[in-house]
């Protein structure tokens, strides 16, 4: 086949400008997009002019069938995964795309055709970013003096942020300032979110934290989870939570995630501990949660009001504090090692009065190490049996509150129930001795008046037939007893009751006496 020179003109021509035609033809407002996932996009065809108008139009997203748009239409095409979609405009081949999620990420394709059945198309990639809340309440604990205030949303969802202060009519373009930290201070940040038309609006109250020489303690309390951190000034090795009402505890190990809790950012070499509660919380999270060191002697730590106002939690804490609490003693005991008197609040001051109203002061290390988590501990109190008051008060309760401790003194060695005892031959007789406060107990044995040995009772198996045989609860409550059958001559006497301790293997021996009963003799009246 020959062309002429004009012929090959004329032909390259042609084929430029259909390549040109095509090479124009462009997807907008680009090629790829990133929006928020609940959010919109809109694309379209932008056509040259020679293409003429529009016959068709249709759209296509991934590899499904494509679908045909209606230019003129106001009626949404409803998708398999729920996206809204409506024309661009009566003259243009675009879509208007409502409620996307992560289901749409794909390829989105256009393709026009005009009057003389030729055809344009483009394609847009579309890329969805996690969804955040538009309005959300953010509570964060700072000391007084400066600090910093942060926007919650990351970095890499926000585009612009600005802060603002509307009591001081204070405005910050930034997604962190430093400024001066007071208690209920309350800033606003307005943040503009990539693939997002709308902006978030997080309101941040700030709340004055505790602190002190050894702790400083904070709560982030967020939309999905509440976490708790106490700031040690010292050492680390160990530390552990402890729920409201100390129900449970919680041992926080750096990295560890039960699926509920987790140690969140705990850290022992720079000496953070830390508890993440996911939200909505139990009814059992909600109130008073304390973090301290395990590790150390008295430990310190950090109080956490969670989930209700803090004056709630106080209030429903002191109610437990009027409960007596027991203390046991013993009579050899030259002092009694330890008192803590625990309240739901930082204690500024408190005291130990004793049943001579005697007033004790804490240790002032010791104070300062324990104060911070509601807790004012004393020791080597003298053994004194009786009353004992502490009282304790704080700067977030300025009423002094009284906590009643009974100190009980027994014996170390236990005692003898049934000393002596009265009662007619043929009667059943029962003799009882006892460890001090319920000490359980190895071995229980009687000696009769023979000599002879009744083992009723060991850690193993207690005597429960025979003529003496074991009477009690049980070693493991401190009991021990023998029941006589049907006592005879020779069981009338002195008895001897021995046990054992099972925590230091302690023997104790106690005599008691059996004594008979019998009519009393009397004359015949003449």
């Amino acid at each position: 086949m020959h062309f002429e020179k004009s012929e090959l003109l004329l032909l390259a021509a042609v084929v430029t400008v259909a390549f040109a035609r095509h090479c124009a033809c462009m997807m907008r407002p680009s090629d790829a997009l990133s929006v928020m996932a609940g959010e919109g996009f809109t694309a379209y065809l932008e056509l040259p002019k020679a293409f003429g108008a529009i016959e068709n139009c249709w759209f296509q997203f991934g590899d499904e069938e494509k679908i045909k748009l209606e230019l003129n239409t106001a009626e949404a095409i409803i998708t398999a995964v729920g996206e809204e979609v409506l024309p661009f405009s009566s003259n243009i081949c675009g879509i208007r795309v409502n409620k996307v999620s992560s289901a749409s990420a794909s390829l989105w394709k256009l393709e026009a055709e005009n009057a003389f059945g030729d055809y344009e198309r483009g394609e847009l990639k579309l890329s969805i970013l996690a969804m955040y809340k538009k309005h959300f309440n953010t509570s964060v604990q700072l000391a007084i003096g400066e600090g910093a205030i942060s926007c919650s949303l990351s970095d890499t969802a926000t585009k612009q942020c600005k802060i603002i202060d509307h009591k001081k009519n204070e405005i910050w373009n930034s997604c962190n300032i430093y400024t001066n930290i007071r208690p209920n201070r309350t800033f606003d940040c307005y943040t503009k979110n990539w693939g997002s038309l709308t902006q978030s609006h997080e309101h941040i109250v700030v709340e004055a934290k505790n602190s002190s020489l050894y702790t400083t303690a904070s709560v982030m309390d967020g939309e999905e989870s509440v976490v708790m951190r106490c700031q040690f000034k010292s050492e680390l090795r160990g530390c552990q939570a402890e729920s409201p009402g100390g129900k449970d505890e919680l041992y926080l190990m750096e990295g560890l995630y039960n699926g509920r809790y987790s140690a969140y950012d705990t850290l022992y070499s720079r000496q953070r501990c830390a508890l993440e509660i996911p939200k909505p919380l139990k009814e059992s999270e909600l109130g008073l949660w304390r973090i301290y060191n395990t590790e150390v002697t008295p430990p310190t730590g950090c109080l956490f009001y969670i989930g209700k106002p803090k004056e709630q939690i106080m209030a429903e804490e002191l109610i437990t504090v009027n409960d007596v609490k027991q203390v046991k003693a013993y009579d050899t005991d030259k002092s009694m090692e330890l008192f803590t008197c625990e309240v739901p609040f930082i204690i500024d001051d408190c005291y130990l009065r004793d049943p001579n109203n005697t007033v004790y002061f804490p240790d002032h290390i010791r104070f300062e190490r324990t104060r911070t988590y509601g807790q004012c501990h004393f020791s080597n109190m003298p053994v004194m049996a009786g009353s004992w008051i502490c009282g304790a008060r704080g700067h977030d309760y300025a009423k002094e509150v009284l906590q009643t401790f009974e100190v009980i003194v027994k014996p170390k060695v236990g005692e003898v129930l049934t000393e002596s005892l009265k009662l007619r031959r043929g009667k059943m007789a029962e003799l009882m001795c006892q460890s001090a406060f319920e000490e359980p107990l190895t071995h229980c044995a009687f000696i009769d008046p023979l000599g002879r040995v009744h083992l009723v009772g060991t850690a193993h198996s207690i005597k429960t037939a025979g003529h003496v045989k074991y009477y009690g609860r049980g070693l493991l409550w401190g009991d021990c007893g023998a029941q006589i059958m049907e006592t005879i001559s020779d069981d009338y006497g002195y008895w001897k009751c021995q046990f054992v301790t099972f925590a230091d293997k302690r023997t104790s021996i106690f005599t008691l006496r059996l004594r008979e009963s019998g009519r009393r003799s009397y004359k015949r009246k003449l």
